[in-house]
């Protein structure tokens, strides 16, 4: 078999693999989109280099971008889903940042041998999050080895994920296939300088 043959199969093999994995197995870009998937390409190859963050324009983006992933060679064995259903009960509106850090720790033991050397896709996150807390969730998955994150959190919910992160913090956040948010712009007190 020609080594083009055995890559085709390959490559037919991960997208029947990633068809079944998910819900909307029928979710890829259009052949004529005006998403920049140039961009989507880069991110993948600066993942090798840096942690990225892609907060998705909708849901149904998170299985585009997904698909598209497997598509330009990223393997099914190195995409994780994590339910945003799962990962809200460790966020606690109610809760002092500390506790709400505490809560999030253990899902995070949890999760660890799952997330090491992956994209995390997290197609729907429903909740609101404090900057700190936010903060802390990005940067304790980096630490615990996940090359990036792809989610989808409800713009009509309040400081949500990717809202907090790119309105009230430096976080490298790429927006994709629009951007939702943008940071905001304060200024500081007066002074005599």
């Amino acid at each position: 078999m020609k080594p083009r043959d055995m890559k085709k199969q390959r490559l037919e093999k991960e997208i029947s693999s990633w068809e079944e994995r998910v819900f909307y197995p029928d979710e890829k870009f259009k052949e004529n989109t005006p998403a920049d998937l140039e961009k989507l390409k880069h991110l993948i190859r600066s993942s090798k280099e840096e942690f990225v963050f892609i907060s998705a324009e909708t849901e149904g983006v998170v299985y585009k971008i997904g698909r598209f992933f497997i598509e330009n060679g990223v393997s099914n064995t190195y995409i994780t889903f994590q339910d945003g259903e799962i990962i809200e009960p460790y966020i606690d509106g109610e809760a002092k940042d500390s506790e709400m850090r505490a809560l999030l720790e253990r899902y995070l033991k949890i999760i660890q041998k799952e997330i090491k050397s992956k994209w995390v896709f997290i197609p729907l996150l429903n909740f609101g999050w404090s900057k700190k807390t936010a903060l802390y969730f990005v940067n304790e998955l980096k630490v615990r080895g996940a090359v990036g994150v792809v989610m989808y959190s409800n713009p009509d919910v309040p400081d949500n994920l990717p809202q907090v992160l790119v309105e009230e913090t430096n976080s490298k956040i790429h927006q994709f296939p629009q951007s939702l948010y943008k940071k905001k712009i304060r200024k500081l007190k007066e002074d005599n300088y």
